[in-house]
């Protein structure tokens, strides 16, 4: 099972979220942590094979008393935090565990948001829209200067879908990474790939020591790769600006 290195949730609470997350398969379970405690609720949404809902006065009061450790929910053979998982994770500002089974074995369970430690950056397992190519970009620079940029919300498949993620964000004024020319990449700096034959940047990699990219590629493990690899498929540089200031 994939999990965060960093996160110190109780081993058995974890445990009973899996139980009986697991019962309720294929639909989506849910709950929370609350005093160290796993208290499950019922999945009111219209879709549970593919949403969760918690609508339950219970679940309010432990809200209003800010007794919340974390929001949790389970997948189904879907390894990867959706755009509504994301939004709903920043519009609450309360941890979020994901709990994802392939033919019911949990294969991860995953946390992220406000109070998580950042993982180390190699090693971490592939989580799209938690542990990511963007993500592990983001955390480098937190890592490096301690300043967290925004996180655009994105879908699994946005490139294939005409979303232009990255050129979006990146033109952006307010967004503190800027277009530079691949040949002035140095140290710190990014490079942006179109791969698989896409129109719209769909990777980044962090120029890091001696050359080499720091990577985080679906389905694999993020690493330390040779400027060459994928080098046929960088596009465009940017830069952090370190000046920048969150509102």
């Amino acid at each position: 099972m994939f999990t965060n290195i960093k996160e110190n949730f109780p081993m058995n609470i974890k445990q009973e979220a899996i139980e009986h997350c697991r019962s309720l398969l294929p639909n989506e379970g849910c709950g929370v942590f609350s005093e160290d405690k796993f208290i499950p609720f019922e999945n009111k949404a219209d879709d549970p094979r593919n949403k969760f809902m918690i609508n339950d006065p219970e679940f309010d009061y432990l809200l209003m008393k800010n007794k919340i450790q974390a929001i949790i929910h389970s997948h189904n053979d879907f390894p990867h935090a959706s755009e509504n998982d994301q939004e709903e994770q920043r519009s609450f500002e309360i941890p979020f565990g994901i709990i994802n089974f392939r033919k019911g074995t949990c294969n991860h369970f995953i946390f992220w948001g406000e109070g998580i430690e950042i993982e180390p950056l190699l090693k971490r397992p592939f989580f799209f829209g938690v542990f990511d190519c963007l993500s592990l970009s983001q955390d480098y620079i937190y890592q490096k200067w301690g300043q967290r940029i925004p996180t655009p919300i994105r879908g699994i498949n946005y490139w294939k879908n005409n979303q232009s993620l990255f050129e979006d964000h990146i033109t952006d004024k307010s967004y503190p990474v800027e277009f530079i020319d691949v040949d002035e990449a140095r140290e710190h700096d990014f490079y942006f790939y179109k791969v698989a034959g896409s129109k719209y940047i769909n990777h980044v990699g962090t120029l890091i020591e001696n050359g080499r990219i720091l990577h985080h590629f679906i389905n694999k493990v993020s690493c330390r790769l040779p400027a060459s690899y994928y080098q046929e498929y960088i596009c465009s540089a940017g830069r952090y600006n370190r000046d920048w200031e969150s509102d």
